[in-house]
């Protein structure tokens, strides 16, 4: 007998601890039914009439990505299974589940700095309707790969802290020239002595707009010697060490950074999505002090590098 595929029903959550809160929400996008509610664990229910399967794994992917944005980091896959409207298992389906599993790109592995209750801005579900998946799938498609290049340095890859770091920074010059297209009251500008628009007038103008209180301790002590330090590690990975003798970012301190430059991208990116800001500043300044009083590695950061 002919199963016809009604949907997937997603079980996620931790090995460890339980997701907060209790949320609920369902809407209809296209001929998809979207039912995600969280409570302990989050479950996500995807249904539809016809038999595409791989539509509805790859609005999940995407559906991810946003919620990723609010949490901070990816919550694992506990379980996925094709069923019916009834949601009973429809088990000639476990095939395509296990190569949607084995298929899923290795940035929907999150880093460790960014597991735990600090990391999560405000709760996703909350803000997730059909008009916010919208917005998002549009954002999505138009950031391409800078969002899917900082997913890549922010997952467990095991990359080298320092080069993490770099690149992460790098990312900040394409976000700016794309935020520059979409607000036109955004306009980079040339730092003084620099004649030209480059990577450190890029960065200082993201700051000066979305990230005034996460670098607030370092503009306060010298703006300009951080910019500098921030756009040498960066540098850095193009030239050899023997060539290279300028001050960059360092030792203990690079995970500090990896997690702020992190936070100012998801930022911008939920300023983008239209999330209030009062709905996630408490807990983007609770994040925020976290790693600025952190084994005082910032502070000793700034007072050897930028005094």
């Amino acid at each position: 007998m002919c199963k016809k595929l009604n949907g997937i029903k997603i079980i996620q959550r931790f090995n460890n601890g339980i997701l907060s809160g209790t949320y609920k929400t369902e809407f209809q996008y296209n001929d998809i039914l979207i039912n995600i509610q969280q409570s302990g664990l989050r479950q996500t229910i995807l249904l539809n009439e016809n038999n595409n399967i791989q539509e509805l794994f790859n609005l999940f992917n995407s559906i991810d990505r946003f919620m990723q944005i609010f949490d901070g980091k990816f919550i694992p896959i506990q379980s996925i299974v094709a069923i019916n409207e009834q949601e009973n298992e429809i088990a000639i389906y476990q095939e395509d589940i296990k190569k949607f599993l084995n298929s899923r790109l290795s940035y929907f592995s999150s880093e460790d700095i960014y597991l735990g209750n600090h990391s999560k801005l405000c709760e996703p579900i909350k803000y997730f309707n059909e008009n916010m998946l919208k917005t998002w799938l549009n954002l999505q498609t138009e950031l391409d790969i800078i969002h899917q290049s900082m997913l890549y340095f922010t997952c467990d890859n095991h990359m080298p802290i320092d080069i993490r770091l770099a690149h992460i920074i790098e990312t900040f010059e394409p976000l700016s020239e794309f935020i520059s297209e979409i607000d036109k009251s955004y306009i980079p500008r040339p730092l003084p002595p620099d004649k030209k628009v480059n990577l450190k007038s890029h960065i200082d103008s993201i700051i000066c707009k979305y990230g005034k209180k996460i670098f607030d301790l370092e503009y306060s002590v010298d703006k300009e010697k951080f910019l500098q330090l921030v756009v040498n590690t960066r540098v850095r990975i193009m030239h050899t060490k023997r060539k290279f003798q300028k001050p960059y970012i360092k030792g203990s301190v690079l995970l500090m950074y990896c997690g702020k430059f992190v936070v100012l991208y998801r930022k911008i990116l939920l300023t983008l999505l239209g999330v209030n800001e009062k709905d996630f500043i408490i807990n983007l300044n609770n994040d925020i002090d976290g790693y600025n009083k952190h084994l005082n590695l910032i502070n000793d950061f700034i007072k050897n590098n930028l005094n």
